[in-house]
């Protein structure tokens, strides 16, 4: 299956999904992310990435395949989340 790009009820985008080595994420409408953690499904939080704009890269290749839970932040203290698929 080729990655494609999930667009979300909640102003952001996933980028590829599934994805392989890097998870990209672009907020749709100009809200700052200020963080961003990958969640296992056990719930043990894999990544914790703090930063501040409106797209990161994530590196991801010391995840293991499987499903994640994205957990992303913004400035105005709303945070979403979207299951993600590593290949």
């Amino acid at each position: 299956m080729k990655g494609y790009a999930t667009p979300s009820r909640t102003g952001f985008i996933l980028y590829t999904n599934p994805f392989s080595n890097y998870l990209s994420i672009l907020s749709l409408d100009n809200n700052k992310i200020i963080n961003i953690k990958i969640i296992d499904a056990l719930g043990k939080t894999i990544i914790n990435k703090n930063t501040l704009g409106v797209s990161e890269k994530i590196n991801t290749t010391s995840l293991s395949k499987g499903v994640y839970l994205i957990e992303v932040k913004f400035e105005d203290n709303k945070s979403y989340y979207e299951k993600v698929l590593k290949k």
